[in-house]
């Protein structure tokens, strides 16, 4: 499996759940299983919760992917992706000296909650490739790619 690193550790093997790629290997498969059993023992937990009750920030399929990656579940081996070429949602709000100093190819839209609200992030950032018809902007990818 191939991941992205999390900005909260850079240099670790914590990842982000929104992982990059995966080959159709029998460790694969066994990774998302036991995430699947774990995430549908979450649910089974919190399904009479009331709304307003949060899960807990130790308890959700970032950490369950971490807790699996870091013990090689299953026999399953990643690979991380340099952050300074694939950054998560942090980028957005590192200093500009920070932002600067990496080169990225992909930045991980995370760190933000809601689809509005990434959809806007985006946009703002320039980094929104769709025009409100539903075409591509061909000159803002030009634009941001530097052609």
């Amino acid at each position: 499996m191939v991941f992205f690193h999390n900005m909260i550790h850079p240099g670790s093997t914590a990842v982000n759940g929104g992982f990059v790629y995966m080959f159709p290997t029998r460790p694969t498969f066994k990774v998302l299983h036991e995430l699947h059993k774990m995430m549908m023992k979450l649910a089974d937990t919190i399904k009479n919760w009331p709304p307003e009750k949060a899960v807990s920030e130790g308890e959700n399929d970032q950490v369950y992917l971490n807790r699996l990656v870091l013990n090689k579940y299953g026999g399953m081996e990643a690979t991380m992706m340099p952050f300074s070429e694939f950054p998560d949602g942090k980028w957005f709000t590192a200093s500009e000296s920070q932002r600067i100093s990496w080169h990225p190819y992909v930045i991980h839209n995370n760190w933000i909650i809601g689809r509005e609200e990434k959809m806007k992030r985006a946009k703002q950032w320039g980094h929104w490739f769709i025009k409100d018809n539903g075409e591509c902007d061909d000159e803002q990818v030009k634009k941001i790619i530097n052609l």
